[in-house]
C-alpha cells in the first residue's frame, strides 16, 4: 500500500470524524415558520407546529437558524419563550447555549452574514431569460440566467 493512499485515507477519516463531532456539539433546534406567518398570529417568531400527522406551517431557514445566528448572545425568540414561561430568562432574554446548556461566550455569525457569502450562488437567481429558439438547450436552468443560478 502506498504512502500517498495512507495519507489520503487518514485525512479523509479525520475530516469525517471532525464533522461528526461538530454536528454532535450543536443543540437541538426548534423549527420556525416564516415571519409573515408568525406576524399573522401576533408573534415575532413561531414554531412550525407539526400535528400528529406531521402537518404544519412551512419551515423558514432564516427564522430557524437566524434565531441564534443573529450576531448577539441572545435568541430572537426570547419574547415568545418568556410568554410561554420557558425557564432561563435573565431579564434581557434567553442566552444562546451549546448542547450542554452552557451560554456561549462569543456571538455566532449572523444569518445575514452567512447569506451574504452565497452571493455568487444566488447571482441573478431572480432573473429569467427566455432562451426558446436561441439555445440548443432552451429551457434548461443553466441557460436561463446570466449568473450562476442553476449552473454547476
Amino acid at each position: 500500500m502506498s504512502l500517498w493512499f495512507m495519507a489520503v485515507s487518514a485525512a479523509v477519516t479525520m475530516l469525517i470524524m471532525g464533522a461528526g463531532t461538530g454536528f454532535a456539539a450543536h443543540p437541538d433546534i426548534p423549527l420556525y415558520t416564516y415571519e409573515e406567518v408568525a406576524e399573522q398570529f401576533g408573534y415575532p417568531v413561531m414554531p412550525v407546529g407539526l400535528d400528529a400527522e406531521n402537518k404544519g406551517f412551512p419551515y423558514s431557514p432564516k427564522q430557524t437558524c437566524g434565531n441564534c445566528h443573529n450576531g448577539t448572545l441572545y435568541r430572537t425568540d426570547s419574547p415568545m419563550l418568556q410568554m410561554m414561561g420557558y425557564p432561563g430568562f435573565d431579564g434581557t432574554g434567553y442566552l444562546v447555549t451549546d448542547k450542554a446548556g452552557t451560554p456561549i461566550a462569543t456571538p455566532l455569525v449572523s444569518y445575514e452574514d452567512m447569506d451574504n457569502d452565497t452571493f455568487h450562488v444566488q447571482q441573478d437567481a431572480n432573473l429569467l431569460i427566455d432562451t426558446a429558439g436561441v439555445s440548443s438547450q432552451a429551457g434548461k436552468p443553466w441557460t436561463q440566467s446570466l449568473g450562476m443560478a442553476g449552473k454547476w
